[in-house]
């Protein structure tokens, strides 16, 4: 059964058929669930509509190797487009994001989006009769457009293998394996199980890590700063596509015994920024406001079911030269010095 009542996927439908332009779906973030979910929502425009006229815009960059290895596996390069390549004049659809405010777009949306689903708390998108906003606590964004398959009777047997398993994956990399998970993703996970092979599934959800990673990690842990249950770290000046790296080392780090918050960043080498990564178990902490306050409005935080934060963000170094073969060991410092206290800060 679908937690969508009748009236509210009556709803959905009728802002989809009545819509007079084509669709822009928007990544926020690329990870599985997002990917997921927009490939699951795009399929599901095109059949109410029985149209092709959607986009799917990411933010941010493909580098994360999870992400590699089902774009490659899927051919989703072709699908997915980068937001600097963004066209206005398609209604705007956000999916895993729900705040028109959301920094990780590097823009402004010149309008409110006309269909909004996601799993996070704080939203700032208002549903009007020709909008369909859905946000709920649930564990994946790709958890409710599983359901509005099921709503809709679906079956997700009659599909190209590609949606029920990015929504899988989906649901399985959101909930920590289904740790996190509530009743909602369970179900969700069992209605996809029969529609994915096993294997293939295998394969994308124990990705190859590469040896950079590894270096990266060693070097997370030997620049380690914690002070009562806040930890702080950095894998140095790495290039782009090691970017992801900090995301997967926070995740490991919050799992220390005695750690509530973790804070790892990076040097993007040729972009001119800092990367960070953040995760929270304190749930009187709300990671999103502690990130902005310290760190600048350009970083957010998402909150899970159960009130973990996941969060991060990039930050422009606006003096006026970059780091070359004579100072990088001091943009470095200044860099580790201003997160440290701005993190540590009481």
């Amino acid at each position: 059964m679908s937690e969508l009542t009748p009236d509210r996927l009556n709803k959905f439908k009728k802002v989809v058929t009545e819509a007079t332009r084509g669709f822009a779906i928007i990544i926020t973030q690329v990870d599985p669930d997002a990917i997921g979910s927009a490939l699951g929502l795009a399929y599901l425009l095109k059949s109410i509509r029985n149209k092709n006229d959607i986009v799917i815009y990411y933010c941010g960059s493909i580098s994360h190797p999870q992400n590699k290895t089902a774009v490659v596996r899927y051919n989703l390069s072709d699908i997915l487009q980068p937001i600097k390549n963004w066209k206005s004049g398609r209604h705007v659809v956000l999916i895993d994001s729900s705040k028109m405010t959301d920094a990780r777009l590097g823009f402004e949306l010149s309008e409110q989006p006309i269909i909004v689903i996601d799993h996070h708390r704080g939203k700032d998108v208002v549903e009007t009769d020709n909008s369909f906003v859905w946000v709920e606590d649930v564990g994946s964004a790709s958890t409710m457009v599983t359901e509005l398959f099921s709503a809709m009777e679906i079956r997700f047997e009659s599909l190209e293998p590609v949606i029920p398993t990015m929504l899988a994956l989906g649901v399985r990399t959101d909930t920590d394996n289904l740790a996190r998970g509530g009743r909602r993703d369970w179900r969700a996970q069992n209605t996809l199980r029969d529609s994915v092979n096993e294997d293939e599934f295998r394969q994308l959800f124990n990705y190859p890590l590469p040896p950079s990673f590894y270096r990266n990690l060693q070097r997370a842990l030997e620049q380690v700063t914690q002070k009562s249950a806040r930890l702080v770290t950095n894998i140095g000046i790495v290039l782009s596509e090691e970017g992801d790296d900090v995301s997967t080392t926070a995740d490991l780090l919050i799992r220390q015994d005695g750690v509530s918050l973790v804070v790892v960043w990076c040097l993007l080498e040729k972009e001119k920024r800092v990367r960070v990564s953040a995760r929270n178990t304190d749930s009187s902490r709300d990671l999103g406001l502690f990130l902005r306050e310290r760190l600048g409005p350009s970083c957010g935080a998402k909150v899970t079911e159960d009130g973990k934060g996941i969060g991060g963000g990039n930050l422009t170094l606006d003096f006026g030269f970059w780091f070359n073969s004579d100072t990088r060991r001091e943009t470095e410092a200044l860099v580790s010095a201003y997160i440290t206290s701005a993190v540590f800060r009481d």
